[in-house]
């Protein structure tokens, strides 16, 4: 199978696996608001952002090392070097912070979190290991495998969560959840790549190790920045409006995170691995139109869950939780950008463009905690919109930075240019109606004509303003269904 063939196959399978375990966690936290309150929510999730954080503190770019390096004849002592490089340096970050808990969380006004930390980092330290069978399974291009397992492991934390939660435990129900899905996913990874792959003892080499590191730290900081943009804004938002309402922004921002994260960044991880088997002067083509294809499957994503923020926030959600609905609305717009920056990142990793990466991610991570910080003066939503001009802002550099390596930034703009306006015009339609319908019915009847008037708009707009791009989609998907037959 081609390496174009099987990015294709493992896009189709990782993207839908995707889309329907999250469909179960979006079901999962949505009944969960029906049991807690935010200010129950909000010292969970700082607990997780700092586990989070040291987790991505002694990672190293190891995951990135092993596709890299993994490929040629010492694939399986590369991979066991990396396993226990996992191992050792995530059980001593993860219990580092497990025992100082209780003074990292009253840094950002959310002293409660820390009775939350030392279960989140024993979460994170099983799905860390997880990890790399899942990266052995990525070196292969079997990324079905992985697509299956993440959604199991998504599907059983929204039964356990919820379920504790009913009997009774609380914000703790989280963490039970977490602790039940890394631990399905750990199994689950380890059984379709094989113990063996992962887990047979190889001689281990000083040298071995010191190159790992050379070639890890300029990626560990690249990851810090880029993961410290996507999450270290709770805890800004935590510092500056306390933990109840820093939940309501968590919780908007992770739902209209969606398509970037189950759509975006589920492609771009099956793309590094193909750009990295690409030839240079193939890559430049393949991102524009990877980006193309990209923008005409997210796009209307994005501002479709904009444009029925309101009617679907009130129609599922618990009454306290109905102010997550002007922000979800306003950081729709994340969704938009946020893919071009994760494709502009995995397109750089895969040149192994180290020092440009870091430019590109601490750029970002800065604009974003000051024009939270800069916002704030004027309350909770508009410190929200600083996460979309943001991104935009991160891709205008990113873009700038490939321009200097080959890829065409007008060539980029044309392939998103045609399906932006067909969305955009989906948006506007589906929008005045909302509003026009708000107060002549309830939020159910909303929401159903509002998606049947979105769907309809945009397949119009699409087929009208970007055929050919449609018909390179539906070529691929008959592609792959032919092979699967």
């Amino acid at each position: 199978m081609s390496v174009g063939r099987a990015a294709a196959s493992g896009a189709i399978w990782t993207v839908g696996a995707g889309l329907l375990s999250r469909g179960v966690g979006v079901l999962g936290t949505v009944a969960l608001t029906h049991f807690l309150h935010p200010d129950d929510l909000g010292p969970v999730a700082i607990a997780s952002i700092i586990a989070m954080t040291a987790n991505w503190l002694t990672t190293w770019g190891f995951g990135q090392y092993l596709i890299v390096k993994g490929q040629d004849a010492q694939r399986a002592i590369v991979i066991f070097h990396v396993t226990i490089a996992y191992a050792v340096l995530g059980l001593i970050g993860l219990g580092a912070v497990a025992a100082l808990g209780g003074v990292l969380a009253p840094l950002v006004s959310a002293p409660e979190a820390a009775a939350f930390v030392p279960g989140m980092a024993l979460a994170w330290g099983i799905r860390r290991m997880a990890a790399v069978p899942e990266k052995v399974l990525a070196l292969d291009l079997r990324f079905r495998p992985i697509a299956l397992s993440s959604a199991l492991g998504e599907t059983v934390y929204a039964v356990v969560t919820i379920g504790a939660a009913m009997r009774g435990h609380g914000a703790m129900s989280v963490i039970i959840g977490n602790l039940a899905q890394s631990a399905v996913m750990l199994f689950a990874m380890s059984h379709a790549a094989g113990h063996r792959a992962w887990l047979t003892p190889q001689p281990l080499s000083r040298a071995r190790f010191a190159e790992m590191t050379r070639y890890g730290i300029p990626l560990c900081l690249e990851g810090l920045a880029h993961n410290g943009a996507r999450y270290w804004d709770r805890l800004l938002m935590s510092k500056l409006f306390m933990p109840g309402p820093m939940a309501l922004y968590n919780m908007a921002y992770n739902l209209a995170d969606i398509p970037a994260t189950h759509v975006g960044e589920q492609i771009g991880a099956v793309l590094l691995p193909s750009f990295a088997r690409l030839s240079h002067e193939a890559r430049p083509a393949a991102f524009a139109r990877a980006c193309g294809l990209l923008g005409l499957i997210i796009f209307p994503m994005a501002m479709g869950l904009g444009a029925i923020a309101y009617p679907l926030i009130e129609a599922v959600m618990a009454p306290e939780w109905h102010e997550v609905a002007p922000l979800l609305m306003i950081l729709a717009a994340l969704s938009v950008v946020r893919p071009l920056s994760w494709m502009i990142s995995t397109y750089l990793e895969a040149q192994l463009a180290t020092r440009a990466l870091i430019i590109v991610e601490f750029g970002k991570l800065v604009l974003l905690l000051g024009g939270i910080i800069l916002l704030s003066r004027w309350g909770l939503e508009a410190a929200a919109a600083s996460v979309g001009i943001t991104y935009a802002l991160a891709s205008v550099l990113g873009l700038r930075v490939l321009q200097q390596r080959g890829v065409s930034t007008a060539a980029v703009l044309a392939r998103l240019g045609r399906p932006f306006l067909a969305a955009s015009i989906m948006f506007v339609v589906v929008f005045g109606v909302e509003q026009a319908l708000r107060q002549a019915m309830g939020p159910w009847a909303q929401l159903a004509i509002c998606l049947v008037l979105g769907v309809v708009s945009y397949v119009a707009m699409a087929f009208s303003l970007c055929r050919d791009q449609v018909d390179d989609l539906l070529a691929i998907l008959r592609d792959v269904r032919k092979r699967r037959a």
